[in-house]
């Protein structure tokens, strides 16, 4: 029992020194996003700023799962040769994937829609850019390589925040924007080739093998990368009903007032996500390791995120007044009502990753559906039936809410059972 204690306090130690490396890179970048968007909101109307949003939503229906949760099976992997394997479904996954999206982008082109001419070949490059990314970032993260990974985070963030505020500064048409968008993944994958040690063996794969482990993995196409569809979906084609039934300018004031919100997430919810998901694996045999890191790393969370939360609170409207201008006043009322989900957002990252560890993707699946749904009902009903973005804004964050808590809910009950089930397994057998 005091071995066992003692593991899980060098492990959650560990856990604290890597997540403040990650949480401190996520703190620059976001910094540098809210500097490059000081310059956007003051060279762009809110109608191109709005556009812009749309865009990135629309991006963001593909990249998440690019390489079909593949590189996320890479720490499950029981040998080197294991995880050679699933590093090439990860590679033919994303190939795959990025063809049949840009197939469909050709056909909506074909059929006589209007579509921007970026469409016609950024959704494959950036969809490669990100599958390849997400892979590495795996390798390195199994790697221990946490320093090399935050230096190349940070660099990426560097070049796009540079790249917008020179955009804006010299008053650029708003195609130069758009192109950031499906710049940035690729920026990642070549940053992160620059930094890889790459290997002078050459293996050679048997199908057969291939097919195999394809097999013996396959909840993390079947179910986990239908969940990250389905999460990007939840998230993004709001975005985009917003900006269909409201307009553009509405849905630049909801991007803004998520971006300060996002900010505390961005900080915490992908760094702490990246740190747990390894170290908590590595907790799967011990009777009550993994339920006691759970509670401490919510615990430690909510803590940290209840005074900038707060404070945001307070201030939102001036802050949003005299940092982006007057005319943006406007994004402090979207703040105000998205706050509670985005608070639950920034909180549920260890019960994320306990899921995802305890091979629970198939219930995340079913729970990212019905949340999918619910948001786009909501919207709908405040456009159609109550005929208010107020209503369409509250009755979304109330969703969102929801959703989050059941996250937590279920992290905990899976992580119990899990510990009850060890343990009547460690009475059975003294």
């Amino acid at each position: 029992m005091q071995n066992s204690a003692g593991g899980l306090h060098l492990i959650f130690s560990l856990f604290k020194r890597q997540a403040v490396l990650l949480v401190g890179v996520a703190a620059v970048s976001q910094i540098l996003q809210l500097i490059s968007y000081l310059a956007l909101t003051r060279n762009f109307a809110p109608l191109q700023l709005g556009a812009f949003g749309q865009v990135h939503a629309t991006f963001l229906l593909f990249l998440p799962w690019a390489a079909l949760a593949f590189p996320s099976a890479l720490a499950l992997a029981k040998t080197s040769v294991e995880r050679d394997y699933l590093s090439r479904l990860a590679l033919l996954a994303t190939i795959g994937s990025a063809a049949v999206v840009q197939m469909f982008f050709w056909l909506y082109a074909i059929f006589g829609h209007d579509l921007h001419s970026m469409f016609l070949y950024a959704p494959f490059i950036s969809i490669v850019g990100a599958g390849l990314a997400s892979l590495a970032e795996q390798q390195f993260l199994l790697a221990g390589r946490i320093k090399q990974q935050a230096l190349v985070v940070l660099s990426v963030a560097t070049c796009i925040c540079c790249s917008r505020i020179l955009l804006a500064l010299n008053e650029a048409s708003l195609p130069w924007l758009l192109a950031t968008v499906p710049l940035q993944p690729v920026l990642l994958a070549g940053f992160y080739y620059v930094f890889s040690k790459r290997s002078t063996s050459k293996q050679q794969y048997r199908w057969t093998e291939l097919k195999r482990i394809g097999q013996n993995f396959s909840n993390f196409p079947k179910y986990q990368a239908s969940q990250q569809a389905f999460n990007a979906w939840s998230q993004s084609i709001p975005l985009i009903l917003f900006s269909w039934w409201f307009g553009l300018d509405v849905l630049a004031y909801l991007n803004l007032a998520i971006l300060l919100l996002a900010a505390p997430s961005g900080l915490l919810n992908k760094a702490v996500g990246d740190v747990y998901y390894p170290l908590a694996a590595s907790l799967l045999q011990q009777s009550r390791g993994l339920i006691a890191f759970l509670a401490q790393t919510t615990a430690a969370l909510f803590f940290l995120l209840i005074l900038p939360f707060s404070l945001l609170g307070i201030y939102a409207e001036p802050l949003y007044a005299n940092v982006f201008g007057e005319q943006w006043r406007h994004a402090a009322d979207y703040c105000l009502w998205l706050m509670p989900w985005y608070f639950l957002v920034c909180l549920n990252a260890p019960a994320l990753k306990t899921l995802i560890v305890m091979r629970q993707q198939k219930f995340s699946f079913y729970l990212n559906v019905c949340t999918f749904v619910l948001r786009c009902l909501a919207i709908t009903i405040g456009a159609f039936v109550a005929k208010s973005v107020w209503w369409a804004i509250a009755l979304y964050s109330v969703i969102g809410c929801m959703h989050n808590l059941i996250i937590i809910g279920n992290a905990f009950v899976v992580a119990k059972r899990h510990a009850q089930s060890k343990e009547a397994l460690g009475d059975a057998v003294c």
